[in-house]
């Protein structure tokens, strides 16, 4: 009866330990894998990926995943990665220099990527993962854990990539508590200086815009698209805008009576910074909530990673000195048409 009650343990314990999951030698369960994303089947961890999203790759490294990437694009800014190989960008990808790198498991890139550069890349046999940009802080979430999933497998990639974005978002929401106490301005964030795109209610730009305790303007709009008309009509009290576009600001008529230009409350502001979803969010939301709120988020409370010093606002025209520059434009054209 003991003997009888023994073998019962012993089968027990064997059926739990046949329960648990085998590991890898990479430390991930067999059972991670394969994860499937953005088109592509992932049967085990990729040990050497090309990253062709700037984005994408400060998420990745982010995660510390460095040691996987072999392959980034050639404007990429992170200093981590400027020893690793450069394979053009999305938008254009370096077609030979990728077919000449060896044992290549996978391809990342974003949406820009031309549909018959792709097809290229799939006819040499190699993997292209393509992902959305997120638009907001749901689909951030989702782009961590996909990509935290893609190399470390699907419960353990997905479990660290959740833990780095709620360590982001719980300095993001000390800025909105910080910020809270003051009075919300209304924001215009020009992303060009075309001047006819702008951040719109649809990006993750408008969630930064209101954790920085600002009222984006152009939150009723979609696709980038506020022209110079929505923003006379909208009447932001801040600009913000790239040193490029200034100037342009600077000689639109129909924008010249806004609260922002008459207060002269137009600033640089480097655009670029969004194009990263990883930790540049945040360092964006500081930037954002230092020029909103000067008093509050000062140069002692902005950790000194993120701080950058902030000029005054950028002169603005008056009506009489716009209207003499339009004159002196008149007569420059004139005088080449003589000519």
């Amino acid at each position: 009866m003991k003997l009888k009650r023994i073998c019962v343990v012993l089968l027990l314990i064997a059926v739990i330990f046949s329960s648990l999951p085998v590991m890898s030698g990479c430390g991930a369960a067999v059972e991670d894998f394969p994860v499937e994303a953005g088109g592509v089947l992932i049967e085990e961890a990729p040990k050497r990926v090309i990253c062709l999203s700037n984005s994408f790759l400060e998420i990745v490294f982010g995660l510390r995943y460095n040691a996987q990437i072999a392959g980034r694009a050639f404007d990429c800014k992170l200093q981590e990665a400027q020893e690793i190989a450069v394979c053009g960008t999305a938008a254009s990808p370096a077609i030979e220099a990728i077919l000449g790198m060896e044992n290549i498991d996978l391809l990342i890139t974003d949406t820009t990527t031309p549909q018959e550069e792709l097809d290229k890349l799939k006819e040499a046999k190699i993997k292209c993962m393509v992902l959305d940009n997120a638009d907001s802080r749901a689909s951030l979430e989702k782009l961590y854990k996909t990509l935290g999933s893609v190399f470390a497998g699907n419960a353990a990639g997905a479990e660290r990539a959740q833990e780095y974005f709620l360590e982001l978002f719980v300095q993001l929401d000390d800025i909105a508590r910080m910020v809270s106490k003051d009075e919300s301005y209304s924001v215009c964030i020009v992303m060009d200086n075309s001047l006819e795109k702008c951040a719109t209610g649809d990006t993750l730009v408008n969630n930064l815009i209101e954790l920085a305790g600002g009222f984006n303007v152009a939150v009723q709009s979609s696709g980038w698209a506020f022209n110079t008309s929505d923003i006379a009509a909208a009447d932001p009290e801040i600009i913000l805008a790239p040193a490029s576009a200034i100037s342009r600001i600077n000689g639109k008529r129909e924008i010249q009576g806004t609260a922002a230009m008459i207060n002269q409350a137009v600033y640089e502001f480097d655009t670029t910074i969004f194009d990263c979803q990883g930790e540049s969010i945040l360092a964006a939301t500081w930037r954002i909530a230092h020029l909103l709120h000067p008093t509050i988020v000062t140069k002692e409370v902005v950790p000194p990673k993120y701080y950058y010093e902030v000029e005054e606002p950028n002169y603005v025209m008056t009506r009489e000195e716009y209207d003499e520059y339009l004159r002196q434009q008149e007569e420059a054209e004139n005088g080449e048409d003589e000519e």
